[in-house]
């Protein structure tokens, strides 16, 4: 009997084991995900502005900072406290999806040469080319820049464009 029992043992492993079959499949559910964001918007809102300038002999330039100028580089350019104009930064206004980041850039050279006749060129200074968008979508950057003046410059009305572009980052 004890070998009767060793056999049955046998075979019912043997029976078990003829009915187990190896898994050569898997399945798993798959799932996608997007989320549509606000497009960028970039308006101007106030032009670079350094008002009034005297041409002078030996030329030089004016900065403008913050909505004053600096005559220092040529302290004869300074038409008088009460004759500056208006002097300002320029402002664009950003919008876009709340809370992400901005890259801004100048699509064109940040230094003209010659644009108008008695002026010798421009140059723009960003306050920041990276800029968190707030809570509700918006930010506002800024454009200072340096006025770059011949000597005896023409009277005149003088307008330089440039394109700022504004990408998500």
């Amino acid at each position: 009997m004890n070998n009767s029992l060793k056999l049955l043992a046998a075979l019912a492993i043997l029976g078990c084991a003829g009915t187990a079959s190896a898994q050569n499949s898997a399945t798993a559910p798959g799932s996608s995900n997007a989320t549509i964001v606000l497009p960028i918007t970039l308006s101007e809102v106030q032009d670079l502005n350094f008002g009034n300038i005297v041409s002078t002999t030996g030329g030089g330039s004016v900065s403008e900072y913050g909505g004053s100028d600096d005559y220092s580089a040529d302290p004869g350019s300074d038409p008088g406290t009460n004759n500056r104009g208006t002097i300002g930064d320029c402002i664009f206004d950003i919008g876009g999806q709340p809370g992400f980041l901005v890259d801004l850039n100048f699509l064109s050279p940040s230094f003209v040469n010659n644009p108008v006749p008695g002026i010798s060129g421009i140059a723009w200074n960003p306050i920041q080319s990276n800029i968190t968008l707030d809570g509700l979508g918006h930010a506002t950057y800024h454009v200072h820049g340096q006025l770059y003046i011949q000597g005896n410059a023409s009277p005149g009305a003088f307008k330089f464009t440039w394109t700022e572009v504004a990408n998500y980052q």
